[in-house]
């Protein structure tokens, strides 16, 4: 505990310095504890950065990346689950060898790529790299598995299967899109 006191200690010295005033700040010795709180800092910094307009844009990037990774995620666990194809645990593995690469690695490659397609400075470029997500995928096979009855696609008719993909996996697998949203905000 005192370790994590230790390593928390400067965020919470900045937050007590927020609330004194540039003469408080100034003085020496330094006191942690303001003796007139004021909240002049904030309003500063509200005027000064556009801080709602970043949070608009970031929670319209973030709605939109996890609702379609949602939605390709189940389609992805559904034929991982229900479907029999060739090279699907070859397939599959190298879906999970994509979770042992970390984001830091493809950022340049990502970023020329969004260049190239002429999407750099939209919402669309800053979506289309979270767009599939292996963990993602990991998380919503795995927990379909625990849930599968004896089932096969073929029995049903053409157009049937976007059906029972919708009320196997989306209805019944809410944990694994809990899952799978919280894997892809944080």
């Amino acid at each position: 505990m005192l370790l994590g006191l230790l390593f928390i200690a400067p965020l919470l010295i900045g937050i007590l310095f927020s609330f004194q005033s540039e003469q408080e700040l100034g003085t020496y010795p330094l006191h942690l504890l303001s003796n007139a709180p004021t909240l002049q800092n904030y309003l500063e910094v509200i005027k000064a950065v556009p801080l709602f307009s970043y949070l608009l844009n970031s929670g319209i990037v973030c709605l939109v990346s996890v609702t379609t990774q949602i939605v390709i995620v189940c389609l992805a666990a559904y034929g991982f689950v229900f479907f029999e194809f060739p090279l699907k645990k070859l397939l599959f593995s190298l879906v999970l060898m994509t979770t042992m690469i970390p984001g830091e690695v493809v950022v340049i490659t990502n970023y020329t790529t969004i260049q190239s397609l002429h999407l750099t400075n939209t919402y669309a470029g800053l979506v289309v790299t979270s767009l599939i997500s292996g963990t993602s995928i990991f998380l919503m096979r795995e927990g379909s598995h625990l849930r599968t009855p004896a089932y096969r696609p073929q029995r049903y008719a053409v157009g049937e299967n976007s059906t029972v993909c919708v009320k196997r996996i989306l209805f019944r697998r809410s944990d694994g899109i809990s899952d799978s949203w919280i894997n892809s905000v944080i």
